[in-house]
């Protein structure tokens, strides 16, 4: 399998040219493509839910989009918690791994 860049060498260099350094530059249609195919990976399981761990990246559109494809958010801290409560998350779709922080 080959693999393609979502995005040329000549647009990078061209945000690069517009956007202050750094910056991320996310694919969208991959992660989306990503996170429909773990879904239906799972749909057999109706109690299987996939948890993104907001420590991993706390980007709150990332975290939303997620969202839409019923993940749920993994965090490790009280921050976590209140980020993925202010991106709509449900309590039972927020889990905690440490005594740190408590639903």
């Amino acid at each position: 399998m080959t693999k393609k860049p979502f995005v040329t060498k000549e647009k990078l260099e061209e945000i690069a040219a517009a956007v202050p350094t750094p910056f991320h530059i996310y694919d969208e249609k991959g992660i989306r493509e990503n996170a429909k195919a773990v879904k239906e990976a799972f749909s057999w399981n109706p109690g299987f839910r996939e948890y993104f761990a907001v420590k991993a990246n706390p980007n709150p559109t990332l975290i939303k989009m997620l969202g839409e494809y019923d993940c749920g958010c993994d965090c490790s801290s009280y921050t976590e918690l209140m980020l993925s409560d202010a991106m709509g998350f449900e309590k039972d779709k927020m889990r905690t791994g440490g005594a740190s922080c408590m639903i």
